[in-house]
């Protein structure tokens, strides 16, 4: 986030903005003006006031609520206020100074690192996911992902 403040302080616009209601409208526009003349394709914007919503896009075997988001971020908040990251067989493993930092983004980043992926889900993938289909989340327009 700091470099890409930087970058937005460079080009004459505001530092990067909360986003953690999932449900309330993302308040800046993108017009990424991109397009891959390998792919022949251009990259579709989003909107003032976008609003993510649930994605049902089975060419791309993708299906999920935002609830599902709004779950894993509930989730990793309570590791942190817990002081502690749930694992499947019941056991709390502690956070400490040492290695909690390194556990808690890796549940963040979700990957084969995660220490119960299938608890704390993949909420950072799944966020860039659901603002990329924000323009056309159910394929009803025929759109590919946007940018992020």
């Amino acid at each position: 986030i700091a470099r890409y403040n930087a970058e937005r302080l460079c080009n004459g616009l505001g530092r990067v903005t909360r986003y953690s209601d999932f449900r309330a409208p993302i308040g800046e526009g993108y017009f990424p003006k991109l397009d891959s003349q390998v792919a022949s394709r251009s990259w579709p914007p989003r909107f003032a006031n976008t609003v993510i919503r649930d994605i049902d896009r089975p060419v791309n075997e993708i299906k999920i609520d935002v609830f599902q988001l709004e779950t894993w971020r509930d989730r990793f908040l309570q590791a942190i206020d817990s002081n502690a990251i749930n694992m499947p067989n019941g056991r709390k493993v502690p956070l400490n100074e040492e290695t909690g930092i390194d556990e808690l983004g890796n549940l963040m980043e979700s990957s084969i690192l995660s220490l119960n992926r299938g608890y704390y889900g993949d909420l950072h993938n799944m966020g860039h996911v659901f603002i990329a289909y924000s323009h056309d989340p159910d394929h009803r327009h025929l759109e590919e992902y946007g940018v992020m």
